[in-house]
């Protein structure tokens, strides 16, 4: 099974997605309900594996203090192009700091950030307070409408000898 406990509807079947999941690299969207019960949308890098959505929150951010006391969110993934695909759905994070450095290290090089850039060398500089979101689904839903996008076939007119 794709998720641990979670069958994911619409898949063709499990490779499909595990391939999509494996291979894109647009940002996963997190929707997370804020203290007052407001939607709020995080845009995190994420990787698959394992059976579970990872991604890293800093320790201090409303994310990872929200996740801690409300665990519940909904998630997508998904081409921002034609043709349109991509995994949403329901579930719980785990916030799990003994793991953060590592999936950062495993996020960096999935998203193509060079160890010596800026960024990496700013995110490595507090690599003790970012913390693993290991994201289990519990409803999915995958969706491909490339064979509905594509330009429809043309005979192509016969040449004369």
């Amino acid at each position: 099974m794709l998720f641990l406990e979670c069958p994911v509807r619409g898949c063709p079947d499990n490779e499909t997605v595990a391939t999509f999941l494996e291979t894109h690299r647009e940002p996963m969207r997190l929707a997370v309900l804020d203290r007052r019960g407001r939607p709020q949308i995080a845009t995190l890098w994420f990787a698959y594996g394992d059976g579970f959505l990872w991604a890293v929150s800093h320790a201090d951010a409303w994310l990872t203090r929200r996740l801690e006391e409300a665990p519940e969110v909904g998630f997508e993934i998904s081409t921002g192009h034609a043709p349109y695909r991509g995994l949403r759905g329901q579930g719980t994070v785990s916030v799990l700091p003994e793991v953060g450095g590592a999936r950062l290290d495993e996020l960096l090089a999935r998203y193509g950030i060079a160890p010596a850039s800026r960024l990496a060398r700013w995110l490595q500089s507090r690599r003790e307070a970012e913390w693993a979101l290991r994201l289990a689904p519990s409803r999915a839903t995958y969706w491909d409408f490339a064979a509905r996008m594509q330009p429809p076939q043309t005979a192509e007119a016969p040449h004369d000898a």
